[in-house]
């Protein structure tokens, strides 16, 4: 064998393996995808391309520069291929192995090969997969839209077209090889085979795509229509089969308007003139564009044949007047067909667009008659008809997730609910915020973490980032892994987005004390709620909710009318507990709080009894106030009634679920405070005996009733038995309270002994300093005999001092003066103290002139010892202690400037009376719903003269508090000063009245 065959098979064979190389890259990923249906004409056009290379088996390979060239770019894009495991990049790689080995064989088939390469390899997937993902929606989408308006029911889910009977995949026909691809290549290769110029085969692809479109199209809406028919029903896949034939005919029927622009301008007939048929551009058409240049004719030149160069323009403009000249219109006759079909199928595929709407509507009006009807099947049909046609709109899908929910399966919900949180990078919030919900509720399809949780929200945040509800609900769920400052910001921002999350907002700030009066949002968010209230003015949910609001701001007095005026106009059940929550957290307020405002408490409470007698916290904070010295006989016989009934029902065998155990012991522990509250202490005790275990404030209630029936060693034994149980720990919450119940048992040292704890930290060194400040106060009480803050001998009360105890009663009220929550308590007794004669008197004085002194004593001591000698009588010191307080304070305390102001008139110093209605007046300004405030300006004015002023002033507290005798007592004044002496001796008779009958 000589060397240079043997050279030239090496060659060969080399050349082979490039173009088998590709192949073989990705794992195969080529060949794979070219085993897939759509892609079977590639296997075609690689048969077609081999046997256009056939004659390489006996050609000579050469070396030339367009060779290298394309070895070159095969040895770029090969490893590119490789690094990006690109199947279309190895097709190119293909394409320049097989151009290669044709330039090295010395084909003259370049145009058509590469025209039949560039057919197989296609666009890169970054463009083709979009293109036909969006026109294989389009198709379906219109199809699906045509048989709807023509009145077959269906629906569609993607590619799946289904109606109640039968389903049916169109992707079989969307994939079929005879789809776009092809198609294509199929009306190609016969151009070619009929040997149609290249740039005929080129004008013809167009229309070769258009047809095969509208091919498809004709497919879906044939494969949907014979969903509603009864007989035969055909594969999907068979439809592009079926209709291969009258597509082809179509589109070699339109080969006539192709050939009309193509057809050739020079002619054998005779009638072409020599001008015509020497211009080079004319020859130049025949043979590139219309491919009927004669063989035996010269090569096209633009020179003449002595070698002078033509005027190209002039060639061309001849050419443009022949062309014109020399159309043959008998070619358009041949389009005729093929332009009617088309024309046909693109008026069908525009009626489906043109039917979206319309369809859209009728499927929203057959659910609704379903609906109405209950006819389950078609209102499923409906449903995913109508997320089929609107698959842009995932509101329909959502629609028809809660629908198999509810009314199919939870497994066919909880799919659909899962695709459409996953559909696309974020998924869709409504779909989120659904599968959140649920892990919230009672009984959860599916278990959530509080991170996965959170997960799915912030996904549905960045699906729709004002999404109020989802910023709401991680406002629940951060605080519950530690990230309360992010919980508080996802707060505002549902705020924000939805003012009705202002409530829950105000209510956090409020709860630790962040809430401005003047907030913004909260304003917006009242003004909302009383725009709709006037509209609706029944609607008690939006009453309830408006006087949170003013509550939280501090308006209590506007929420509490508010709520009387919703109970005017409907006596409901909701309104009476709101107004009674309402009394309540007032009261909750104030017993945490370093003043106490009068009776407020007990009358709050009273009146929650009374309005809404099942309230579970006003028994136990009844409780509280008695031990006070707190009346509640005549108020809460029907709470009592109400608990007694409740433990009447109860179960006696202790079989019980924790549910009904937890129910059962708030039912006993009601019904038990209450009857301490009533001085029923044995039906109290009893109670108690039933409980399974007690708490910290049960056991101080208990004690306190065995005291009271005259157990004092059992009330000892069961607070030092508490108390054994919480000395054993570190924490300073768990001391103060074992310090509280051996300070009710009255066993003062070993309470003291209980608070010896270092603490850990500051928060602990505060609660420990405050229930030593207890403690002391507690000490005073017992040993001076003080009857109770709410006790009706309060006001009457004096220190009963025995012996030299004297000193260690100051030492005690000084402990109490260190903190500031006592502080207040603590003056006032020290005070009450130094009213006494003798040493006793000499000893509070002189512990008030060393507070004095040292400076300890804030604005609110002041102003409590400034009070009390106020009530005392002692206008001079009350003045004095007044206005210390009113200098050092902000301005800003009503009860400081009414009492300073009450001073000044009680003093009978009538160069003090301007001043003292300036500070009525600026106390009624912060506080225009207090009657304590009204009364006094009412009081300066009757002492300026000015009874009309003085008149108005106490019609308003009347309204305010109406069984308030000091009220009626000025109105008599004020009659009297007017000379009308039968109303003033009325309003004396019911002022006395009053008396008589206020506990």
């Amino acid at each position: 064998m000589p060397p240079e065959f043997r050279m030239q098979r090496f060659c060969k064979t080399v050349c082979l393996f490039l173009a088998c190389l590709p192949f073989l890259l990705n794992h195969g990923g080529l060949p794979g995808s070219l085993l897939l249906p759509q892609n079977w004409s590639a296997i075609g056009l690689i048969l077609v391309v081999a046997w256009l290379l056939r004659s390489v088996r006996t050609a000579a390979l050469r070396v030339t520069p367009r060779g290298l060239l394309y070895f070159a770019l095969y040895s770029i894009t090969l490893p590119a291929a490789i690094l990006r495991h690109s199947n279309w990049l190895a097709a190119v790689a293909f394409c320049l192995s097989v151009l290669l080995l044709s330039e090295a064989a010395g084909l003259r088939l370049r145009g058509r090969l590469l025209f039949l390469l560039v057919l197989f390899t296609g666009l890169p997937a970054s463009i083709a997969v979009p293109l036909r993902t969006a026109a294989d929606e389009r198709l379906i989408q219109h199809a699906s839209a045509l048989a709807g308006s023509l009145g077959f029911l269906h629906f569609r889910d993607s590619t799946v077209a289904g109606s109640l009977t039968a389903t049916t995949d169109l992707q079989q026909i969307l994939n079929s090889p005879f789809g776009v691809s092809g198609f294509t290549v199929l009306i190609s290769c016969l151009l070619l085979y009929r040997r149609r110029t290249l740039a005929q085969v080129l004008l013809m692809l167009p229309a070769a795509v258009v047809t095969s479109l509208l091919g498809q199209f004709c497919c879906c809406l044939l494969a949907i229509l014979q969903l509603s028919t009864v007989g035969l029903r055909l594969p999907a896949g068979i439809w592009p089969v079926l209709l291969c034939f009258p597509l082809v005919f179509t589109v070699l029927t339109l080969q006539g308007g192709v050939l009309f622009l193509t057809s050739g301008v020079i002619s054998d007939d005779g009638k072409t003139t020599v001008k015509a048929r020497t211009n080079p551009a004319n020859r130049l058409w025949g043979l590139y564009v219309s491919g009927d240049l004669p063989q035996k004719w010269s090569a096209v030149s633009f020179r003449t044949s002595d070698g002078q160069k033509l005027s190209l323009f002039a060639c061309f403009m001849a050419f443009f007047r022949d062309w014109g000249i020399s159309r043959k219109v008998s070619y358009l006759y041949r389009a005729l067909p093929g332009t009617a079909l088309l024309v046909v199928g693109l008026l069908a595929e525009n009626a489906g667009a043109s039917a979206m709407l319309t369809v859209n509507s009728r499927y929203e009006n057959l659910l609704a008659v379903a609906r109405e009807k209950g006819d389950r099947d078609s209102e499923e049909l409906c449903l995913r008809a109508l997320a089929g046609l609107q698959s842009g709109n995932l509101l329909y899908r959502m629609r028809l997730a809660e629908f198999l929910w509810q009314h199919r399966s939870h497994e066919a919900g909880w799919a659909e609910i899962l695709r459409l949180a996953d559909d696309g990078q974020t998924g869709f919030a409504d779909a989120h915020l659904w599968i959140v919900r649920n892990a919230l509720s009672a009984e959860p399809y599916q278990q959530l973490t509080a991170e996965q949780m959170i997960d799915r929200l912030n996904r549905a945040i960045r699906s729709a980032p004002d999404t109020a509800e989802a910023h709401g609900l991680l406002a629940q769920l951060y605080p519950a892994i530690g990230e309360k400052l992010l919980g508080e910001q996802h707060l505002i921002r549902a705020a924000e987005a939805d003012l009705t999350y202002v409530d829950a907002l105000a209510a956090s700030l409020a709860a630790e004390g962040r809430l401005q009066p003047g907030d913004s949002r909260v304003r917006r968010r009242c003004e909302m709620l009383l725009t709709q209230l006037n509209t609706a003015p029944r609607n008690n949910e939006l009453r309830i909710q408006l006087a949170v609001l003013l509550m939280l701001t501090g308006r209590d007095r506007e929420a509490e009318q508010l709520l009387d005026q919703g109970l005017q106009l409907d006596d409901s059940l909701e309104l009476r507990r709101a107004a009674a929550d309402l009394q309540l957290r007032s009261v909750s307020q104030e017993l945490i709080s370093a003043r106490l405002q009068g009776d407020h408490s007990m009358l709050a409470v009273r009146r929650a009894l009374q309005l809404d007698p099942q309230n579970p916290l006003a028994p136990m904070l009844a409780s509280f106030l008695h031990l006070q010295g707190a009346s509640f006989a005549g108020f809460s016989e029907p709470a009592m009634q109400y608990w007694d009934t409740c433990a009447a029902e109860l179960p006696a065998d202790d079989s019980q679920s924790p549910e009904s155990a937890g129910r059962a012991d708030a039912v006993l522990r009601n019904k038990a405070h209450l009857a301490f509250a009533l001085n029923k202490d044995e039906d109290c005790l009893t109670t108690f005996a039933r409980l399974g275990q007690l708490q910290p404030q049960d056991v101080k209630v208990r004690v306190a009733a065995l005291q009271s029936v005259g157990r004092t060693a059992d009330a000892e034994a069961a607070a030092r038995a508490l108390a054994d149980q919480l000395r054993q720990s570190t924490r300073a919450e768990d001391r103060a309270s074992a310090a509280d119940v051996l300070c009710q048992a009255k066993l003062f040292e070993e309470a003291k002994n209980c608070l010896q704890l270092e603490p850990d930290s500051e928060q602990a060194k505060l609660i420990l300093a405050g229930a030593q400040a207890s403690t002391a106060l507690e000490h005073f009480d017992h040993l001076t005999g003080y009857p109770g803050d709410y006790s009706l001998q309060e006001a009457d009360w004096v220190p009963q001092v025995q012996g030299n105890s004297a000193r260690q009663l100051a030492g005690l009220l000084q402990q109490g003066l260190l903190v500031r929550e006592f502080s207040m308590r603590a003056a006032d007794r020290l005070y009450r103290m130094s009213l006494q004669p003798g040493a006793i008197g000499k000893v509070a004085d002189t512990a008030l002139d060393q507070l004095r002194a040292q400076g300890v004593a804030a604005d609110d001591v002041l102003a409590a010892l400034g009070s009390r000698a106020l009530q005392a009588g002692r206008i001079e010191p009350a003045i004095r202690w007044l206005r210390m307080a009113e200098t050092s304070a902000d301005g800003r305390d009503p009860a400081l400037l009414n009492n300073l102001a009450l001073a000044l008139v009680r003093s009978n110093d009538r160069q003090l009376l301007p001043e003292a209605l300036k500070l009525a007046g600026r106390a009624v300004q912060i506080a225009p719903d207090n009657h304590y405030m009204l009364t006094t300006r009412a009081e300066i004015q009757l002492a300026l003269g000015d009874v009309r002023a003085a008149v108005s002033d106490l019609e308003l507290a009347r309204q305010v508090r109406p069984d308030f005798p000091e009220t009626l007592q000025l109105l008599a004044k004020a009659s009297i000063q007017q000379g009308n002496m039968q109303r003033a001796e009325q309003y004396l008779q019911e002022a006395a009245q009053l008396q008589k009958t206020q506990p």
